[in-house]
């Protein structure tokens, strides 16, 4: 059975894409922090790892972006998950009684429209959004709820009080699937590449020419800062293609051409359905 590493407790987003990804024959690893996540699949305390990455309605993760940066992980797939937010409180609790509602960072951002009108609902971050589930089940502060799944809801024996609250229907939310060591992954379609640029004009288009000409689709970039470089970065590309060589041979360019590439994981591409 494998041991998969996720971030937060049983009943978060991490744990439904978790299962989504390695169906239920798994054993799950709870970590509070991205951080912690990162040290316990260093230390081959689990066999795989699964990080949020990004969403469509808060954006990029930037800090784990980093994370990927430091530590030597390969990633093995993707999956992209539909999430719905749900205020949820205590049994018999009503919205208008509500003080203060909590949740990780990235689920108030993407639930900041239904709260626009509540100014007496106070938002405070949290570790994680079934965190705060499992502690409001056993809690006796009184006018406090959390946004969580559906999930968390029903596992923690708390009400909900209100269905689908974030922004935009079509919120999705893509993880990341990390393993120690690299891993050859059938019909693999996809690519996430790290680099840094020398100092010259033009730099980064020259990189992205390569990619085109090469026939490449660019599916994301993203900066990150170097840390100890001020106003220098690396980038991120997740690239597809429908012939390896020429990702192969795109590479071997690239690699020229800069002063770091790394290559983070050659994947399947997550099914995607955003109707």
């Amino acid at each position: 059975m494998k041991t998969i590493a996720i971030q937060g407790v049983r009943g978060a987003f991490h744990e439904l894409a978790a299962y989504e990804y390695f169906d239920n024959n798994i054993q799950l690893l709870e970590c509070f922090t991205f951080s912690e996540l990162c040290q316990k699949l260093k230390n081959k305390e689990a066999d795989y790892a699964v990080m949020a990455i990004e969403n469509t309605l808060a954006g990029a993760i930037l800090p784990n972006f980093s994370l990927l940066e430091e530590n030597a992980f390969h990633i093995h797939g993707e999956v992209f998950m539909r999430i719905e937010m749900n205020l949820i409180g205590q049994k018999g609790q009503k919205i208008k009684n509500l003080k203060e509602v909590q949740s990780h960072p990235m689920a108030i951002l993407q639930c900041k429209h239904f709260f626009e009108n509540k100014p007496d609902i106070k938002l405070r971050e949290i570790e994680d959004t079934a965190i705060g589930a499992k502690i409001l089940s056993t809690s006796k502060e009184k006018n406090i709820g959390v946004i969580a799944s559906n999930a968390a809801a029903k596992l923690y024996d708390l009400e909900i009080l209100a269905e689908g609250i974030e922004t935009d229907k079509k919120n999705f939310t893509r993880f990341l699937i990390l393993s120690n060591d690299e891993q050859y992954v059938k019909n693999a379609n996809k690519a996430s590449i790290v680099f840094s640029l020398f100092h010259q004009p033009g730099a980064l288009v020259d990189i992205l020419t390569i990619l085109k000409c090469h026939e490449l689709n660019m599916t994301r970039i993203q900066s990150s800062p170097i840390i100890g470089k001020p106003l220098e970065y690396n980038f991120h590309i997740d690239l597809k293609w429908e012939n390896y060589q020429y990702f192969k041979q795109a590479m071997e360019i690239v690699k020229r051409n800069v002063p770091e590439l790394r290559i983070l994981g050659m994947y399947k591409e997550g099914q995607k359905d955003f109707n």
